[in-house]
C-alpha cells in the first residue's frame, strides 16, 4: 500500500482509454498509475472501404470505433460490437444503429451469424494484430472484408511512479498489453510477485503465465467485472 494506505493500481491501457479508467477506479478509492503499454497509431490506406453497401460493421474495441469514425462520415451504418463499452463508444460518436454482443469475440461472431449472407458484405474494422478473426463467416457464405484501421505499437517502458513504489495491482486489458509488459518487468528488475495482475479475460493475461505471478481473471470480459475482481483481490481499506 502507499503511504496513505490507498491501493495503487497500474493502468496499462493506451493513454486515452487509460485516463477514463483512471477516473473510474479513483472514484472507487484506488490510486491510479498511468502506464500505457500500447500506442494507438492510425493506419492510412489508399483504398477507401465501401461502407455504404455493407450490411454490418464489426467492432471489437473503442480503437475500432475511432478508426471507423475517421474512415467514413456515414453514421447510419449497422454496427455490431463485442461489448457494451464499445457500443457506448460508437453511440457517443454518432452511430445510430448499434447492437452489442455483450461478450467476447465468439459472442460477436454468433451475433453476426444471425445476419443473412445475401444481405451484403460484412466489414471488420480492426487493428493490424487482431486478437480474434471472423474469417469463419466466409464458410457460412458471407463476404467478409478486413479493414485495418489502426496499429497498436508496444511501448515496453514504465514511468518512474510505476516502479517505486511498486503498484499493488495491474489491470490487463489485452494480450498485446501483457506482451509489452513482460520486457518492461525484466528491464526494470521488477519483483512481479509483489503485484497482483488482474486480466479482463484468460486470453488477455495468458502471456504473463510464464512468470507464475499472482493473478485473477474477471468473471466476464467487461470493465465492470474487472473492477469487481479488483475490489475482491485488493480491497480498499475502510475509512475510520
Amino acid at each position: 500500500m502507499s503511504a496513505t494506505n490507498t491501493p495503487r493500481v497500474l493502468i496499462t491501457r493506451p493513454f486515452a482509454q487509460g485516463r477514463r479508467t483512471a477516473d473510474k477506479i479513483q472514484a472507487l478509492g484506488y490510486e491510479p498509475i498511468l502506464a500505457p503499454m500500447l500506442r494507438i497509431v492510425p493506419v492510412i490506406s489508399s483504398v477507401s472501404p465501401d461502407f455504404a453497401t455493407a450490411q454490418a460493421v464489426l467492432l471489437t474495441s473503442s480503437n475500432g470505433v475511432d478508426a471507423l469514425a475517421r474512415l467514413t462520415d456515414l453514421r447510419d451504418i449497422n454496427v455490431l460490437t463485442v461489448g457494451d463499452r464499445t457500443a457506448d463508444a460508437a453511440r457517443r460518436v454518432g452511430f445510430d444503429t448499434v447492437q452489442s454482443a455483450s461478450g467476447d469475440g465468439k459472442a460477436l461472431l454468433a451475433l453476426a451469424m444471425r445476419l443473412s449472407p445475401s444481405g451484403g458484405p460484412i466489414l471488420h474494422v480492426r487493428g493490424r494484430d487482431a486478437a480474434f478473426s471472423f474469417e469463419s463467416l466466409g464458410s457460412e457464405g458471407f463476404t467478409v472484408e478486413q479493414i485495418i484501421g489502426y496499429e497498436a505499437q508496444k511501448i515496453e517502458t514504465l514511468p518512474s511512479d510505476a516502479i517505486d513504489p511498486l503498484p499493488n495491482a495491474a489491470l490487463i486489458y489485452s494480450a498485446r498489453t501483457a506482451e509489452a509488459l513482460l520486457p518492461a518487468i525484466e528491464q526494470y528488475s521488477i519483483d512481479s510477485n509483489k503485484i497482483t495482475f488482474i486480466g479482463i479475460s484468460k486470453a488477455a493475461i495468458a502471456p504473463l503465465s510464464e512468470l507464475n505471478v499472482p493473478h485473477f481473471v474477471a468473471q466476464s470480459p467487461d470493465e465492470a467485472s474487472l473492477f469487481e475482481t479488483l475490489s475482491t483481490a485488493i480491497p480498499v481499506p475502510s475509512k475510520k
